[in-house]
């Protein structure tokens, strides 16, 4: 929710990117925990198809739609899967390319 205002008004404006983003960059907030006016997990709204419904838009589609996750162990894991079950591979390294990557950045070991 920190970048909103990056993501919804100064990107779509910048001199180089801007046409780019505005037409394929969509911003979905949606918070779990939070009174919101989106509130679910985001491996519900995948899930159900929820999310695509939200936003008029195809499900996923490994032939033409890419992700990065990141969070908990627990929620790498259900995305992953998630993921998985609709024909994602992981990238697994360079020169090793895949459909998503996972960002491990906040994991605890």
């Amino acid at each position: 929710m920190a970048y909103r205002e990056l993501i919804t008004e100064r990107l779509p404006k910048h001199e180089y990117l801007g046409d780019a983003i505005a037409a394929g960059l969509r911003y979905y907030p949606t918070v779990s925990r939070e009174g919101f006016p989106r509130s679910a997990r985001i491996t519900d709204l995948i899930r159900t198809g929820q999310l695509w419904r939200n936003m008029g838009l195809p499900p996923l589609n490994p032939k033409e739609d890419r992700a990065m996750i990141c969070d908990s162990t627990a929620m790498l894991n259900e995305l992953q899967g998630l993921l998985e079950t609709r024909g994602f591979k992981v990238s697994e390294g360079v020169g090793r390319a895949g459909d998503f990557v996972v960002e491990r950045a906040f994991v605890q070991t």
